[in-house]
């Protein structure tokens, strides 16, 4: 497993209550881009929710929702891949977004992702 690298955050009540899933992880990557100004990757993720709800369950329609959002957003993959990744699957680092997303059934990764 390759270590990943410390992030400096300042976690308080809010950012638990970004995710009412109480998913620590994931809220301290929220309240970090609240505090940087990239705010947008959480309205990224609800709009990433819509059109994943909407696409049929494959790699390849996974893969334009995602792309669909960044560039709606303009945001980078990272910005976008590892929050959901952390959500979904509970890891910063997976195989590519898309395949992983594609292992999980598709209610739970829209619920998951709404949960955000």
């Amino acid at each position: 497993m390759n270590p990943v690298a410390p992030v400096d955050v300042v976690l308080d009540d809010s950012a638990l209550l970004a995710l009412g899933s109480g998913n620590v992880l994931a809220s301290r990557l929220l309240y970090q881009a609240a505090e940087t100004g990239t705010w947008r990757v959480h309205v990224a993720l609800a709009t990433l929710a819509e059109k994943l709800e909407a696409a049929e369950w494959n790699k390849a329609a996974i893969s334009a929702a995602i792309k669909e959002t960044i560039g709606a957003h303009g945001i980078k993959m990272p910005a976008l891949a590892i929050p959901v990744r952390v959500l979904v699957c509970g890891r910063t680092q997976t195989p590519s977004v898309d395949a992983a997303l594609e292992l999980f059934d598709k209610k739970s990764v829209v619920e998951r992702l709404r949960a955000a």
